[in-house]
């Protein structure tokens, strides 16, 4: 009998299976490092969003469930500003007790609560919050815990708070109509200046209803006494003055509700966009592979994988398969091994210093565009999914050694990600050369010099045409021909100053006279010997900056496109994906660290398939992010030159870690027997070596090309 696959190695943590069941509490912290501290300490893991819907059904007054949601919106979101273990306690304190109110009249005892153990006075109607709970105690808590019943009640009815969303339009339309019986709630007459007035009289209250002129309301015979009138109070519109019962006058709102909802559900479906998709990936039934054989064994454990790769541990799903867990056990020790090779390293090195773990559909999250695979920076840890992680390995490795590289070099944890693609310009210092000639190489292209002249002589050209345009509207509108003349040659004048860099300010700051443009003054000083007005100070102000913009043009012409680069074309690809598709793992198409790992996919793709060999495990998908639309290819992958520079700097950034010591060399080719690639059977649906394309029609529809 089979042995059942359990997890190995050290314990990962955060799996979905076994994280937070119920909720956070103080002793999970102790397993927790600084990443996750910042990452899982949140409100939302010590006490869930209230699902407001199940609320009010389950039998909450509606004025009750809306409180319990405003004391927990009150609280702070993160603890970035107080000590973690006093935010998870306090905050679990205060969700116990709401929980506990079953009653409005028991919502006072969180004032007390908070009084008694977290707020001290400190004169009349003021408090301090003591040492632990600053950060946590927040003016808004405390004054959310002093405001009446009534008060969330009204709020409550007025936000429709746990009326479903397909039912709120209808709630919404019947709270607003209004039904009055005509001479006892319901008057004709008229207003101060004469216009027709419909008067609704209730307790307390007033209110006035303006028919159109000529319309048959504004007919006083048509106000017969004794019927009901419909009123819609939102919009102060009179949909009815001629029911002759309530219940007439009921079935007509009935009506008119039904016939209105019918006319919004038709504009909204309308107005609707589409959400964007997910790019889609065909699914690998088998994984085929051809190349060295690394094993004799034709099963694989969890403790080979930690003591060839120094693994440090791994997971399975509880909804994987036995036979899937071996089978993915097998795949991925082959994909490593394929892995280490291309890369010209030790097996135990791919662990990034046996920091490395693996989990096999044990921390997805599902879902229609849950991701196929991903990296989690905060444990460390690849997790492949169930169903569609095959082809990904290399993707979410290449974010692993990325992630490794940040840590090596003390990016700092507390910023928003420790991924060496991602470090800010400032951090980017800490970083190896080589890495950052990646990313170069990655982002930029050089400019092309003709493109680039002709984008300059077309933005001094634009700058001229709206020169010209802004002066205009400070032309004299009577000038003898000598001021016309006069005047067209200050224009002129001013315009050509554009040789000369001269920045200007046309702003007043105390203890500085205003640095002004010699040219525009004169023009302005013109303008008022002729028409006695002057170029008021925000038009001098533009038009000394339209010249300033022109003059910087120029000279960036004289010192040429030397040194200047443009985004390259696999950015410029990767943004319209962007536009097409939903996120990717790490976030968008053209972010830094997504650019980066497809990239390093292609180079051990196109490392593979020089061999003439395969592992689709490993890499399926590093040719697949191709589209075309209307007529135009889009490729979210290196290209031409681009992927021939990129792959060098690749080249350059693994012998570096080599010589700094992060990796080793390979000393032997761990091989066992070659594998005749003839051997591998391919099966029916499995993705090609071939570049899978996409075209997307004008409508919005997907094919493959």
């Amino acid at each position: 009998m089979a042995k059942e696959m359990r997890d190995f190695g050290e314990k990962i943590g955060g799996a979905r299976k076994d994280f937070y069941r119920t909720a956070l509490n103080v002793g999970d912290l102790e397993s927790m490092n600084e990443a996750e501290r910042q990452k899982f300490v949140k409100k939302d893991n010590i006490w869930k969003k209230y699902d407001e819907v199940a609320q009010v059904e389950s039998g909450v007054p509606q004025g009750l469930a809306y409180w319990k949601n405003e004391i927990r919106k009150s609280l702070p979101a993160t603890a970035a500003k107080c000590d973690p273990a006093y935010y998870v306690e306090i905050i679990g304190k205060i969700r116990d007790l709401v929980d506990g109110v079953k009653k409005p009249e028991d919502i006072g005892t969180l004032k007390e609560f908070l009084l008694e153990h977290y707020l001290v006075s400190s004169g009349k109607y003021r408090y301090s919050t003591i040492p632990e709970a600053r950060g946590i105690i927040t003016n808004n808590l405390f004054a959310a815990s002093q405001h009446s019943y009534s008060e969330f009640e009204v709020k409550a009815r007025l936000s429709m708070y746990g009326v479903p969303k397909e039912k709120r339009a209808e709630v919404y339309l019947r709270t607003n109509i209004l039904i009055y019986e005509i001479g006892k709630n319901v008057f004709f007459g008229k207003d101060f200046s004469g216009r027709t007035m419909i008067t609704l009289e209730r307790p307390g209250q007033k209110c006035f209803y303006y028919p159109k002129e000529g319309s048959e309301f504004a007919n006083k015979d048509s106000w017969i006494k004794g019927r009901f009138a419909v009123l819609r109070e939102d919009t102060r519109q009179i949909l009815s003055n001629s029911e002759k019962s309530l219940e007439g006058a009921m079935a007509f709102s009935n009506r008119y509700v039904e016939a209105t909802l019918a006319q919004e559900k038709e504009v909204t479906s309308v107005k609707k966009k589409k959400g964007k998709r997910k790019f889609p990936i065909p699914e690998i039934a088998y994984a085929p592979r051809t190349g060295p054989k690394y094993r004799i064994s034709e099963d694989v454990s969890g403790e080979d994988m930690m003591e060839t790769f120094k693994i440090r541990g791994g997971e399975f799903g509880n909804w994987l398969h036995d036979a899937d867990a071996r089978e993915s056990l097998k795949k991925s020790y082959d994909a490593f091994q394929d892995l280490a090779r291309i890369l010209d390293i030790e097996p135990e090195d791919i662990s990034n210093g046996g920091t490395l773990a693996i989990a096999f559909g044990a921390r997805g999250k599902g879902g229609m565009n849950a991701a196929a695979a991903h990296y989690e920076p905060a444990r460390l840890v690849i997790n492949l999914t169930r169903n569609n992680g095959a082809g990904c390995l290399c993707h979410e490795y290449a974010h692993s050694l990325d992630d490794r590289i940040g840590k090596l070099c003390g990016l700092p944890v507390e910023s928003s990600a420790t991924m060496a693609s991602q470090a800010s310009i400032k951090d980017q210092k800490l970083l190896p050369q080589s890495f950052l000639d990646v990313m170069d190489a990655i982002l930029h292209k050089p400019v092309d010099k003709k493109e680039w002249m002709k984008a300059k002589e077309t933005a001094i050209e634009q700058s001229k045409k709206r020169f010209y345009r802004a002066v205009s509207l400070y032309c004299p509108r009577e000038m003898t021909p000598e001021q016309e003349k006069e005047w067209n040659a200050a224009v002129d004048k001013a315009w050509e100053s554009k040789e000369e860099m001269r920045p200007c300010c046309y702003m007043h700051l105390a203890g500085m006279k205003d640095l002004v443009h010699p040219e525009i003054e004169a023009l302005s000083d013109l303008r008022k010997s002729i028409s006695k007005k002057t170029i008021r100070k925000n038009g001098k102000k533009e038009l000394a900056d339209i010249i300033y913009r022109a003059s910087c043009r120029m000279q960036e012409i004289k010192r040429g496109p030397e040194g200047i680069k443009d985004d390259s074309n696999y950015v410029k690809d990767s943004r319209r994906f962007d536009v097409e598709f939903s996120k990717a793992s790490h976030g968008y198409w053209a972010s830094n660290c997504e650019l980066f790992a497809r990239a390093f996919d292609c180079y051990v793709a196109d490392k593979l398939r020089k061999e003439g060999n395969t592992n689709q495990y490993l890499t399926a998908y590093a040719d697949s992010y191709v589209i075309e639309k209307d007529g135009v290819r889009y490729s979210a992958i290196p290209e031409g030159e681009e992927k021939i520079l990129i792959f060098q700097k690749i080249d350059t950034l693994l012998e570096d870690l080599k010589a700094r010591g992060w990796h080793t060399r390979r000393s032997s080719d761990h091989v066992v027997k070659d594998i005749p690639k003839t051997a591998v059977h391919r099966a029916a649906n499995t993705a090609s070596d071939a570049v899978i394309s996409f075209k997307i029609s004008a409508d919005g529809q997907m094919s493959f090309a």
